[in-house]
């Protein structure tokens, strides 16, 4: 038996038929209805601290930097819960959408890619600790902390896949 994989950024589910394709593009939808939610809450959360007036030490260009990752997220949901709701409607189009996704090359080159961004985001991380903390030494406890629970969370789930697989 042939078992084809689907690999997003966060997951990878296997899929042989459109149906199984189907419950698992159901399932994403979860994920980008989450998404929505909460971009609309930070771009709440934004206007209504800029509204208000709330006692919190933001400028405008933090309340634009909410607003504006709020929105984007929002945005960006609502665009794949379209695209989504009109790959679920049409069968020819959820055909072509699973031999997409169960491509094994498309599979490992998402696998790499992921690899590959872990590693770039360390060593900014890194980097802009040891800068960073040069001109601000909280920035340089937080941003020490962040490779910690990277690696924290790397060997609990790959001690976790050892013992599943």
């Amino acid at each position: 038996m042939n078992i084809k994989t689907i690999c997003s950024l966060f997951s990878c589910q296997n899929a042989n038929t459109d149906d199984e394709y189907r419950n698992i593009l159901s399932r994403r939808k979860r994920t980008y209805l989450a998404m929505l939610f909460l971009g609309i809450v930070t771009f709440a959360a934004a206007g209504a601290a800029e509204l208000f007036s709330w006692d919190v030490a933001l400028d405008s260009h933090a309340l634009g930097f909410y607003s504006g990752i709020g929105t984007g997220m929002a945005f960006g949901a609502a665009t794949l819960l379209i695209r989504l709701r009109k790959t679920l409607k049409d069968p020819d189009a959820l055909r072509k959408a699973r031999i997409r996704d169960t491509d094994e090359r498309v599979a490992e080159i998402g696998r790499r890619a992921t690899a590959t961004a872990g590693y770039a985001l360390l060593i900014a991380v890194y980097l802009l600790g040891i800068i960073g903390g040069m001109f601000y030494p909280q920035l340089l406890i937080l941003l020490a902390v962040l490779p910690m629970i990277f690696l924290l969370a790397y060997l609990i789930s790959a001690f976790i896949y050892n013992k599943i697989m």
